[in-house]
């Protein structure tokens, strides 16, 4: 039976899907999204668990569970916005064995097999217009799992990148001076502007967790004083959840900004 608001809400929530994966995958747009609101929930929820669990396992898992709610998150939004304009449209789908019309949960599982590229669902397209939509939806499927692999892939290298960065900033902790690593710093913002997830990536070791390393970059220009901060604001714009307008406003903030991407 055709159904114009399901239709509609697939519609939409396909829409909201792509923009939502589109800007996080290939844009690198820091706005609010279903993703991001998503892994902010996911970690907030592993930062309460440290608090009686073993904060080692927690920290080595942190990273990987977050990514796998953001895609979680985007694999329900397109698999259930299909599935809603399917059905919505009623007549879409038929079974392949039994006059039977097929169900919600029939037609959800036909999409899943399209996403997939797999194919092998009891459904198949009830016209040509159907068959072609399809392609469309094993394209989407495609793209989706292209996409996110090469994502997963920017992320880890700069992951590891922060990592061998906060080593460093660690080891001469006593007397750096953040302007020697101003190309270091620049490129490393760069990268995680386009892979924000990057940052909820934690460690066992604290030396190896890339937060603590710039507020410890923040402190050291401050004690080194002259233009050294607002250079290092400068660099710093950009930054997700920090991105400071002034060496002031780096300061006052990067306490909260640090503990925001911390389990302990």
């Amino acid at each position: 039976m055709t159904s114009l608001p399901l239709f509609l809400l697939g519609l939409a929530l396909l829409l909201y899907a792509a923009v939502d994966f589109g800007a996080t995958t290939l844009a690198a747009i820091s706005g609010p999204k279903a993703s991001g609101v998503v892994a902010r929930g996911v970690f907030n929820l592993l930062k309460r668990l440290a608090r009686v669990l073993p904060r080692a396992p927690l920290s080595r898992g942190a990273g990987p569970l977050v990514l796998l709610a953001a895609a979680i998150t985007w694999i329900l939004g397109f698999s259930f916005g299909w599935a809603f304009l399917y059905h919505g449209a009623g007549g879409a789908l038929a079974l392949t064995s039994g006059p039977d019309a097929p169900r919600f949960w029939d037609v959800w599982a036909h999409v899943g097999h399209m996403l997939s590229t797999l194919g092998g669902a009891n459904t198949k397209p009830s016209s040509t217009f159907w068959s072609v939509l399809d392609v469309l939806v094993a394209i989407n499927g495609m793209g989706l799992l292209t996409l996110t692999m090469t994502f997963l892939y920017s992320i880890t290298q700069t992951v590891n990148g922060g990592r061998a960065l906060a080593r460093r900033i660690h080891l001469d902790a006593e007397s750096l001076d953040p302007r020697t690593m101003e190309a270091d710093i620049a490129q490393l913002v760069s990268q995680i502007h386009f892979a924000p997830f990057a940052l909820y990536f934690s460690h066992p070791d604290p030396a190896s967790r890339f937060p603590n390393a710039v507020e410890l970059l923040v402190r050291r220009a401050e004690a080194v004083g002259g233009d050294a901060p607002e250079r290092l604001a400068f660099l710093l714009r950009g930054m997700p959840g920090l991105n400071p307008a002034s060496a002031e406003e780096m300061a006052a903030n990067i306490g909260a900004w640090r503990e925001r991407f911390s389990l302990t």
